[in-house]
């Protein structure tokens, strides 16, 4: 299987009803109420907000994952009005576009961790083996390529190079994968980077009824079926892990 081929697609099923857990989009510029918790199990919730509703409206750039979900609390949830537009993150921008079915994520980051992976698995308390991190490497010194490979395993860089049909891979420097990608190191999300790049994900990711990667920043993780993972990403799917 080459670069750009998917191993199975999920195709749009036309229905464009809310339901809880499902992000949707709409003709024009559509209001949605989500409902966003830090707990682990917090699905996220739109519906459409009816003409005769006036809420003040809020616009969510970059909102932080503190304003979503305090780490002092684990019940308390919040809810924004927001326009579907103006998504927190790329990521999450294309996720509704897309109309892929996701769970938001959020959860307290320490500034002064530089192991993110372990950070989403302890705060999150999910499986290492279904949060995938995302990593960008250099093949034979030129092109980007990004590997998505479980927390708890370690990137083959030797295999993703066969896989891109290099002879060898290294990690890219954080500074150009930040550059190709439009997202800070700890929060690079497989999903609507600035550059699209060759993408390879592990094969494991189909064993898991959902996996968890970025959503585009840190303190914030978004939850996924994988065959919406691997389409939304244009990914191939090999072995490129090792333990």
């Amino acid at each position: 299987m080459g670069l750009g081929q998917r191993s199975r697609l999920t195709q749009d099923s036309g229905d464009s009803r809310p339901e809880a857990g499902r992000s949707f989009t709409g003709p024009g510029p559509l209001r949605c109420l989500y409902t966003l918790s830090n707990q682990p199990s917090a699905r996220t919730v739109g519906r459409p907000v009816t003409p005769d509703e006036d809420p003040p409206a809020l616009e969510l750039p970059e909102p932080s994952a503190e304003s979503w979900a305090s780490p002092e609390s684990t019940t308390r949830t919040s809810t924004t009005l927001c326009r579907m537009a103006a998504a927190p993150t790329p990521a999450i921008a294309a996720l509704l576009r897309a109309k892929i079915t996701h769970t938001l994520h959020p959860y307290h980051h320490d500034p002064s961790t530089t192991a993110f992976g372990d950070e989403v698995v302890a705060a999150l308390h999910w499986d290492p083996e279904r949060v995938f991190k995302t990593l960008v490497a250099s093949i034979d010194g030129g092109g980007l390529v990004v590997g998505i490979v479980p927390v708890a395993a370690h990137l083959d860089l030797k295999a993703l190079a066969a896989v891109a049909g290099g002879k060898k891979a290294q990690l890219a420097k954080v500074a150009d994968a930040e550059r190709s990608s439009g997202y800070v190191a700890g929060g690079i999300s497989p999903i609507g980077q600035r550059k699209p790049l060759p993408t390879v994900i592990h094969s494991s990711v189909e064993e898991f009824p959902t996996v968890m990667v970025s959503a585009g920043k840190r303190g914030l993780q978004v939850e996924l079926a994988p065959a919406d993972l691997i389409a939304v990403c244009t990914a191939t799917v090999a072995d490129i892990a090792t333990t």
